[in-house]
């Protein structure tokens, strides 16, 4: 259903975001800079954003960044891909 579809979207987005402004609050850019976020760490992050199980945790570019790509099953069935910049830890992009 369309309509279904869309909130999770919408919730979706509006969890990474409030992740992503809380990340940004930690961390300095000078510290953003020069760190490299473990894999652990990143699925924290996804994982606080939106509860499930980890499928899959994978290096890729997203958006012309180093990410680590972390696809989660929630509990509906529905799989989505979260999307954690290597260098700063911040949760910047999501696919449903």
């Amino acid at each position: 259903d369309i309509m279904k579809r869309n909130t999770r979207r919408i919730i979706a987005t509006g969890s990474i975001a409030a992740v992503a402004a809380c990340s940004m609050l930690f961390l300095s850019s000078a510290q953003a800079a020069k760190s490299v976020t473990p894999v652990k760490q990143a699925r924290a992050t996804v994982l606080t954003a939106v509860p499930g199980t980890v499928l899959s945790i994978k290096k890729k570019t997203r958006s012309g960044f180093t990410a680590w790509a972390i696809t989660i099953k929630r509990s509906d069935g529905s799989v989505v891909v979260g999307y954690v910049g290597v260098k700063s830890g911040i949760a910047f992009d999501w696919t449903v």
